[in-house]
Order: C-alpha cells, then sequence, then structure tokens
C-alpha cells in the first residue's frame, strides 16, 4: 500500500504555496465538522415528546415518580 502512494507522490512534480490563513480555515472547517458530526451521532440522555406546552405525560418529577401517578 505504501508503494502506491509513493509511486502516487512520485509523480506529482507541481507544488503549491498554502498561506496560514488558508490553513487556519481548514483547520476551523474540520473542526466544525467535527462537532457537528459528534453532535449528530452522538447518545442523547434526554428525550423531549412535543413541545411541552403544558404536556407532561413523558417527564418524570423530581422525586422519581411521574406526575400521573400523583393523582392517585
Amino acid at each position: 500500500m505504501m508503494e502506491k502512494i509513493r509511486e502516487f507522490w512520485s509523480t506529482m512534480d507541481e507544488e503549491c504555496t498554502v498561506t496560514k490563513l488558508d490553513g487556519l480555515l481548514a483547520v476551523l472547517v474540520a473542526a466544525l465538522f467535527g462537532c457537528v458530526t459528534g453532535m449528530l451521532l452522538s447518545s442523547r440522555s434526554a428525550k423531549t415528546y412535543g413541545c411541552g406546552n403544558g404536556c407532561h405525560h413523558y417527564h418524570a418529577s423530581l422525586d422519581g415518580e411521574s406526575e400521573e401517578d400523583e393523582d392517585e
């Protein structure tokens, strides 16, 4: 595999200069892409169903009992 990479590198005879600004922008784009990907693929510890405006059927209260159990 490394032999193929070295052969490819040897065929590239053109040099390209990169400014500090170009390098900084490339690093920033990579970091932002990593953050967004991490947020999208990470597990969620709490899920909310609905908008939460008065509908509390899926939320547990602080003492561990659901609000439906308090009515009984």
